[in-house]
């Protein structure tokens, strides 16, 4: 739990708005919570964010922020204490009511979204998501919120064993809207039903990724976004942490869907993650 002076000096958070999602991704951190199906609310939402009186960014995840029915209003608090919200979405769910909300917070230059597309081969894409038939949605989508947002759309590929030959046509389809592409290797939490790749394998895929730039494909490739000081990645990879994790590099701060304030997303798990303290 983070003291009330530290929570203040806070300047980018990341706040899960709810546990309601349509896929149960292998690889998603957060998938014991989905049982739950709990939801933020809009009271909570604005009252966590008013304990963070230097806050300049939100990542908003979940769940599915799209299934939050607040999801609009909450755009509209951010932008309106001048606060940039990025929201992770599986792309599934199309809501006119939050492009027209994020379109406005986007003019102010206050509004971006990252889009998790795993595979694009449907028995890989059900596999992974333990869906059927969600794929054709996530397609017919991801043109929607590449007309509407443009640049301020990115596509995200949380990669693991199970998904790793579809690296290429991801990046294909990236290319053809005009989006960027952040692959980003999982990090294991708990038991996972996802296997992470060799650290050998990780090189053999930076290598392809600089093959497919020079195809004119803009990929950006990550160990995390957390940086090579994870403590949780270099559990994951059986590698040292090299440098500062982002707790350290900035104020920083994680909330829960139950308004529950950490300084790290991972600090549900302190059995099963070595935790940046």
């Amino acid at each position: 739990m983070l003291s009330k002076k530290t929570l203040a000096k806070a300047v980018r958070a990341e706040i899960d708005v709810n546990y309601i999602c349509p896929r149960r991704c292998i690889f998603c951190c957060n998938s014991a919570l989905l049982k739950s199906e709990a939801r933020m609310g809009l009271p909570k939402f604005i009252e966590v964010v008013g304990r963070m009186p230097k806050l300049a960014r939100v990542d908003m995840s979940g769940g599915e922020p799209y299934c939050e029915p607040k999801l609009p209003e909450m755009i509209a608090y951010l932008a309106g204490k001048k606060i940039h919200c990025d929201v992770s979405t599986g792309g599934t769910v199309w809501r006119d009511d939050v492009a027209d909300e994020g379109k406005r917070a986007m003019k102010a230059g206050l509004f971006t979204l990252q889009i998790s597309v795993p595979a694009l081969t449907e028995s890989v894409y059900d596999s992974i998501t333990a869906t059927t038939g969600g794929l054709f949605g996530l397609v017919e989508n991801l043109g929607k919120f590449a007309e509407v947002f443009g640049s301020g759309v990115r596509i995200r590929m949380t990669l693991c064993r199970e998904n790793i030959g579809e690296i290429g046509i991801v990046s294909e389809l990236a290319k053809g809207y005009g989006i960027p592409l952040l692959v980003e290797p999982m990090i294991l939490v708990g038991k996972s039903a996802a296997s992470p790749l060799e650290v050998q394998e990780l090189q053999r895929v930076k290598f392809y990724i600089k093959a497919l730039r020079h195809g004119g494909a803009r990929i950006h490739f990550d160990f995390s976004e957390a940086g090579d000081g994870c403590p949780a990645f270099a559990r994951t990879y059986k590698i040292p942490a090299v440098g500062e994790c982002c707790a350290q590099r900035e104020a920083h701060a994680y909330i829960d869907a139950y308004g529950n304030v950490s300084s790290c997303t991972f600090l549900k798990y302190p059995n099963e993650v070595l935790l940046c303290r």
